[in-house]
């Protein structure tokens, strides 16, 4: 989890952990971390579920649906707007005027990109960690009905196109992975399946 909102303090919101040797290192969104020594299995398991209790929490905050309309409404003015300063551009003869269309399509382009020149937490960051959760969170509730292996296995994949290593997909490693990945596996266990994961 990449942000928090909601009722815990950052403080004891976890991002994730490490497992290192024998120790747990859990890292927390206010950037502090603690070292459970000599870490047990039961110890891991109830970190998973108090991460998977904040991260349905955090979710619970957002209309994810009405969040990526308004999304998409704020991508295609950008859009139109770089369109209309490049059309102005082509056909406009005086040279001052030129120049003004060339500085808005300046403007157009780099509003058709400002994610890409953004730092820290974008809304579209933002929206595409809280959809990545709610895939996960159905792909969870599917994994917990069953006990079928083949359906676990089904969440081993490449985090994203650079990747070496294959990594399961859990609620430590979400993260890792892209929105596309995780969209891919949902849509093989709703196929095997046969289920609507809502």
């Amino acid at each position: 989890m990449i942000f928090y909102e909601g009722k815990d303090e950052l403080k004891s919101v976890i991002g994730y952990y490490e497992i290192k040797e024998n120790d747990m290192i859990i890292h927390y969104l206010d950037g502090s971390s603690k070292v459970i020594e000599n870490y047990t299995f039961e110890n891991k398991e109830a970190i998973d579920n108090l991460m998977i209790k904040q991260l349905k929490e955090r979710n619970s905050h957002f209309d994810i649906s009405s969040m990526s309309k308004k999304q998409f409404t704020f991508y295609l003015l950008q859009y139109i707007y770089g369109f209309l300063a490049w059309f102005g551009m082509s056909y406009t003869d005086n040279t001052r005027s030129r120049v003004y269309s060339f500085c808005a399509t300046l403007l157009g382009i780099f509003l058709m990109n400002i994610e890409d020149f953004s730092f820290g937490l974008t809304p579209h960051k933002k929206l595409n960690d809280l959809k990545k959760a709610k895939l996960f969170l159905e792909i969870y509730d599917e994994l917990s009905k069953t006990n079928d292996d083949e359906l676990k296995k089904m969440c081993v994949e490449y985090p994203d196109l650079k990747s070496e290593n294959v990594m399961l997909l859990d609620v430590n490693t979400l993260d890792c992975f892209e929105l596309g990945i995780v969209n891919s596996i949902h849509k093989k266990i709703k196929k095997r399946y046969n289920t609507e994961l809502e």
